[in-house]
């Protein structure tokens, strides 16, 4: 059986991602492989409001599964290099 850390930080993520927007940053994120995307681009591409993009964001960044830099005025962000996000990038993958 698994430590109970790992357990945790399983259920944390699966709950973090048992969001519909939140899943489908997460692909948007995919999609933009090893590029920056703006949180404007991804309101955008969701039509929601960029506040809300924001927070949803902040959650995936918060679990480590994205990362956040500044490109002037602009937040941008990019799926984290780890086992986790490779093993999400391989499930929605297999879903398409």
């Amino acid at each position: 059986m698994k430590h109970s850390s790992t357990i945790h930080k399983a259920v944390a993520i699966l709950k973090i991602l048992s969001s519909k927007t939140r899943f489908q940053i997460l692909g948007i994120l995919i999609d933009h492989k090893n590029k920056d995307i703006c949180v404007k681009e991804i309101a955008e591409k969701l039509k929601m409001t960029h506040s809300a993009t924001s927070h949803q964001l902040s959650k995936l960044e918060d679990k480590g599964i994205v990362s956040c830099c500044r490109n002037g005025k602009n937040m941008c962000y990019q799926l984290n290099k780890n086992k986790t996000t490779q093993h999400l990038e391989h499930i929605i993958n297999q879903l398409s």
